[in-house]
């Protein structure tokens, strides 16, 4: 039987490269919360009750913690808001995955302000600017 993963964040450019790889191998539930992707389901991951009950209700094995407010400016100029989505939602999931399903795998993911350069790239050598 395939292992069933939930990607958060399933919108984000690195969901771009990483599904196709992924959906071959894994039962994919996929979450957005304001770019709609095929086949997901739209949440707000900050309301702890509605995380929870979609969590219970679709038991993942692996998490796929891509959700995330990435605009720099915006962080800075919006601390709680960044606060809310970046570390609010993580901890509401680690609190679901240790009170409901402790066998649970949580795999965070954050690959913003790495390279130099805007866009995303295959680059044959990194040149990481922090």
């Amino acid at each position: 039987m395939k292992k069933k993963i939930l990607i958060t964040g399933s919108s984000s450019k690195f969901c771009e490269f990483f599904l196709p790889v992924v959906i071959k191998k894994f039962v994919c539930i996929r979450t957005f919360s304001t770019r709609p992707v095929k086949n997901g389901y739209k949440i707000d991951l900050r309301k702890k009750k509605k995380t929870f009950k979609f969590l219970s209700l679709h038991k993942p094995d692996i998490i796929f913690h891509c959700a995330a407010l990435t605009n720099v400016d915006d962080c800075e100029k919006k601390p709680e808001l960044a606060k809310s989505i970046n570390v609010r939602t993580t901890k509401i999931i680690v609190d679901w995955i240790k009170s409901y399903s402790p066998k649970t795998k949580i795999i965070f993911l954050s690959t913003d302000q790495i390279y130099n350069s805007k866009w995303l790239n295959k680059e044959k050598e990194v040149n990481p600017i922090n």
